[in-house]
């Protein structure tokens, strides 16, 4: 079991009020590798959704062994460092470009509304 990170990074917190930490919980952490061996998979084309609140250097590695089952990838990323840990989205296109997905589209994600600044996007890529 681990403990849930508390975001203490003052400077997300002043452009997110709303993620400050109000309560503790535990989990187990697995890999998307582990868990995708876990699961019948039915159909040819899968997808995989990620959002690692800022760890998502530690999300690719586990899935390492997966990622060629998964025709999408839909990725949470950061336009600006939040989280301490956050990959930003040049960081997370390379990554994948590197591993034979090409990007399709950016959606929408958090936005520091008093700056008018976006924040997170979810990046969607695809398998060539």
């Amino acid at each position: 079991m681990a403990m849930k990170r508390i975001i203490r990074d003052r400077e997300h917190l002043s452009k997110m009020p709303g993620n400050a930490c109000v309560s503790k919980e535990k989990y187990t952490i697995s890999t998307v590798a582990e868990q995708y061996g876990t699961v019948t998979v039915m159909r040819k084309s899968i997808g995989l959704k990620t959002d690692a609140r800022g760890c998502e250097r530690k999300v690719l590695p586990g899935a390492e062994p997966a990622l060629s089952q998964f025709k999408v990838i839909q990725m949470k990323t950061s336009l600006q460092p939040l989280c301490g840990q956050g990959v930003q989205l040049m960081e997370s296109l390379v990554s994948f470009l590197t591993r034979g997905y090409e990007l399709v589209g950016l959606e929408s994600g958090f936005c520091n509304k008093s700056a008018g600044d976006q924040l997170q996007a979810d990046a969607i890529l695809v398998r060539k």
